[in-house]
């Protein structure tokens, strides 16, 4: 016997996937989270030479947070939405403790030199 698709169950089929594909663009918190990565290349782009490491490590991990999210939207199964959301929460982490990290580095500066980070906390 031959497994055919009917044109019907065929565009219910391409639906699903497109809904379910374009799901995390409605959600908030993706939203916030390409909003975040925006402030962090700006904050990037401030902080002085000898930062490399952090500035990219910062990159990764705010990307994290985004891609994380729209993935963990994604997912059927309620375990796997909660790994991704869960992992995309430990990035949130990450890039305050890189903040942390930037502020710690610029506060041996002069005191007539702001740190790069302390407008954005």
């Amino acid at each position: 016997m031959i497994n055919r698709v009917f044109p019907r169950e065929r565009a219910r089929k391409r639906e699903r996937e497109r809904t379910r594909s374009s799901i995390y663009e409605k959600l908030d918190v993706y939203r916030i989270a390409l909003e975040f990565v925006v402030t962090t290349v700006e904050i990037r782009d401030r902080l002085p030479r000898g930062n490399g490491e952090l500035q990219d490590q910062f990159k990764r991990t705010s990307f994290s947070i985004v891609l994380n999210i729209a993935e963990g939207a994604g997912k059927l199964q309620q375990a796997d939405k909660r790994r991704y959301f869960s992992i995309a929460q430990g990035s949130v982490m990450e890039c305050g403790a890189i903040f942390d990290l930037f502020n710690s580095r610029t506060r041996g500066r002069t005191e007539s030199q702001t740190p790069p980070c302390a407008s954005s906390r």
